[in-house]
């Protein structure tokens, strides 16, 4: 199966007051890393962003949050047979993780995602992918969200292994921001 490997970088950052994505942590922004993580996990790394700007993918116009991300993914990367979503502001994401994903998809589980986190995704690119996302995007809006978009597919969601739940915490605020700068930080100290 050919996996892309796609950064959903499109957000507003509103309540972050900057943009996320050109945030820096350990010498990278939030985006390079996320890109890099994918690669790691053997995808071929992509960023959806609000504009598309600099070759990027582009967030599709008239749908909101991480769906405009996700339907623009699917309108760019339909050579792919597997999408990874992952979220540009989840920096301390262990690798394990996806590489469970990756693992734990197959034609019994085409769409993957962790209990009590909303990210990352493994979803199978395929029709039922398209249809469910058209359907959400073109609907009551209120019912357009990811969790909306894993009900409808009826998405197998894996357990969080105990030691990484620390690490699936992402930023939408500046405390939330320091706190993973801070957790960051203690992970580089040398032991």
């Amino acid at each position: 199966m050919n996996w892309a490997g796609v950064v959903l970088a499109g957000g507003a950052s509103n309540r972050m007051g900057q943009d996320k994505a050109l945030l820096q942590l350990g010498g990278s922004t939030l985006l390079q890393r996320a890109l890099v993580q994918l690669e790691r996990a053997g995808c071929q790394p992509f960023a959806v962003t609000r504009d598309g700007a600099a070759g990027r993918l582009r967030d599709r116009p008239g749908v909101a949050g991480p769906l405009a991300g996700i339907a623009g993914a699917i309108d760019g990367l339909r050579r792919f047979e597997v999408l990874l979503l992952l979220p540009v502001d989840m920096p301390l994401l262990p690798d394990g993780a996806l590489r469970q994903l990756r693992a734990a998809l197959s034609d019994e589980s085409p769409y993957l995602g962790f209990a009590n986190s909303l990210f990352p995704l493994a979803l199978r690119n395929d029709q039922q992918l398209a249809e469910t996302v058209n359907q959400l995007a073109s609907g009551d809006p209120r019912q357009a969200s990811i969790q909306g978009l894993l009900q409808a597919l009826g998405a197998a969601l894996l357990p969080v292994v105990e030691q990484w739940q620390p690490r699936f915490c992402n930023c939408n605020t500046p405390a939330q921001w320091e706190a993973i700068v801070a957790s960051h930080a203690e992970e580089s100290e040398p032991r």
